[in-house]
């Protein structure tokens, strides 16, 4: 799915496009990326009824080093639940991101 997303941005004309995967990146990493640029795209899966607890932890580092005041879309993969988005949008609300919801034409 982020490699999806990743081209569909890149055709329309967003040039430096990262993808990261939190499995195998060190957050330090993630980070110092998010502070270059003004918007991301965050995904997850449902895991366990939540969040992928690497993508929670980055989330909140996000809020605790306080990089707001950038573009933020989420999106999640799960089979009857989307807990991962609603927990994802939920953690970034009160970070003054400007939400673009979920990705859903890609």
């Amino acid at each position: 799915m982020a490699d999806a997303i990743a081209i569909r941005l890149s055709s329309n004309g967003i040039k430096d496009v990262k993808i990261y995967n939190v499995s195998y990146s060190h957050q330090s990493y993630i980070l110092g990326d998010i502070f270059r640029y003004s918007g991301l795209v965050i995904g997850s899966p449902t895991y366990s009824g939540g969040l992928f607890p690497p993508i929670e932890n980055l989330i909140a580092a996000i809020k605790n080093r306080g990089l707001c005041n950038r573009v933020v879309a989420t999106f999640g993969s799960f089979s009857w639940g989307a807990q991962a988005v609603k927990t994802m949008n939920s953690m970034l609300e009160n970070c003054r991101l400007l939400n673009l919801d979920n990705i859903s034409s890609v």
